[in-house]
């Protein structure tokens, strides 16, 4: 076994390039100057291989020979051999093992604070054995992979900051029962992330562990947490707003939701309140603002007039877009556009005749009362608008009240509009007379 490639890889990064450039080497160069040199000959006398191995002892020679731990014996003329490939396999898998006991020296030297009983369970999976069978050890490769964990591990444990430091960083100056609740909830909302390292249990027992928190996220997280306690101290929460509004929680974070999204407030969203351990958190409005929230200076709709509001917008989009008319609409927004349509606006009538297109077409459509169908298509919108400037919309909202309406409206116009002959069709009352053949040849002209 060859403990040196310990020095090489316990040095930094740049070290290591300035090793090799010294020596005009590459890092292949530097991995195989741990080979062993090739046997010349195809097979090895006993004491050729015992001497290539350097095995002192004879008689472990021979007991790796029974186990056939270098393959099968080759027999030449009554003389045994060994395949020298064979052979240079054990050796080269020996030479490029790190014996353990050298890690033992390393964690004492390079303090990696963790202890050599420590040590030997928790990279246990990466032990192999050399020729001896007994004393286990590490690959190069293995030992490069455990190495750079203890240079990380070291560094987390030296110099990224704890959940005191950020206790102290941040000003929230918390029991550590508190701050343990706070950090707990922030893990969950998925605000915080922190790196778990274990205490070498040099006493024994169970096994402690010690969070840490990567600086450059622990820069942010501080920051977040600074200016969400900076807010708390000089604004006003929810909870503070619905006491002098006398309104409750959830109404005033509605209202503070249509504000934010009118612009006309401008809440900060406190997921957690550390200083009254609210778990539910909630807004936090700047003292100006919701002073003037307070004294009715910045008036914020319900938000279900907002909601209406939103979807009469999604409504007149859908109209432009898809230029056909809709035949199912949200009863609120019915009745909101009806209200506006009521007080004048005329973009609210517009939607409303798109929304009884469906009715309009097929009222004009039928014949009836000696109307044009282009006179029937052009009296019904008028129809509808004298219905909804006449009813009110909580009462008459169904479709079949704006039928029957049409249907009544439609007949008082016929009968204005018709011909007086149609009169004296009906006094005779003869439908295959001279004069009614004459009014529905007329009727089909038209």
């Amino acid at each position: 076994m060859n403990a040196a490639p310990l020095d090489y890889l316990l040095l930094d990064p740049r070290e290591r390039i300035d090793y090799r450039v010294a020596r005009g080497i590459t890092i292949k160069e530097w991995y195989e100057s741990f080979r062993p040199e090739k046997p010349t000959t195809e097979l090895m006398r006993y004491d050729e291989a015992r001497e290539y191995l350097g095995i002192a002892s004879s008689s472990s020679f021979y007991h790796l020979v029974e186990r056939k731990f270098f393959g099968e014996p080759v027999t030449v003329r009554t003389q045994k051999f060994l395949s020298s490939e064979n052979v240079y396999r054990v050796k080269l898998n020996d030479s490029t093992l790190v014996p353990l006991s050298s890690f033992r020296l390393l964690l004492q030297r390079e303090q990696f604070y963790m202890s050599f009983d420590w040590f030997k369970p928790s990279f246990r999976k990466y032990f192999r054995r050399g020729i001896d069978g007994h004393q286990p050890g590490l690959s190069i490769v293995d030992t490069a992979r455990v190495v750079d964990y203890l240079k990380r591990r070291k560094l987390v444990v030296e110099k990224w900051p704890t959940l005191e430091d950020y206790n102290h960083d941040t000003g929230l100056n918390l029991s550590i029962s508190r701050l343990h609740s706070h950090i707990r909830g922030m893990v969950r909302r998925g605000e915080i992330r922190l790196t778990p390292i274990s205490k070498d249990p040099r006493s024994g027992g169970r096994v402690p562990k010690l969070y840490k928190i990567e600086p450059h996220h622990y820069k942010l997280v501080v920051e977040l947490e600074r200016r969400q306690l900076k807010l708390l101290q000089s604004g006003v929460t929810t909870r503070q707003l619905a006491e002098a509004m006398g309104m409750s929680v959830d109404s005033v974070g509605e209202r503070l939701y249509v504000g934010s999204q009118l612009g006309l407030l401008h809440p900060e969203l406190i997921t957690y309140n550390p200083l009254t351990r609210d778990a539910r958190g909630g807004y936090v409005l700047s003292q100006y603002e919701a002073s003037r929230l307070i004294t009715g200076d910045i008036s914020v709709p319900s938000l279900t007039a907002f909601e209406r509001s939103k979807g009469i917008e999604k409504v007149k989009l859908s109209i432009v877009k898809t230029k056909s008319p809709l035949k199912i609409i949200d009863a609120g927004i019915e009745r909101e556009l009806w209200q506006r349509a009521r007080a004048g606006q005329n973009d609210a009538f517009q939607i409303l005749l798109a929304v009884y297109d469906d009715i309009i077409c097929e009222e004009a459509a039928r014949y009836r009362y000696g109307l044009r169908e282009e006179d029937r298509r052009w009296f019904l919108p008028t129809a509808l608008f004298e219905f909804i400037h006449r009813f009110e919309a909580h009462r008459y909202t169904t479709r079949d009240h704006v039928i029957t309406f049409l249907r009544e409206k439609l007949a008082e116009f016929a009968r204005q509009e018709r011909p007086s002959w149609i009169s004296v069709n009906q006094r005779i009352g003869d439908g295959k007379s001279e004069l009614g053949d004459l009014v529905d040849n007329d009727r089909r002209r038209w």
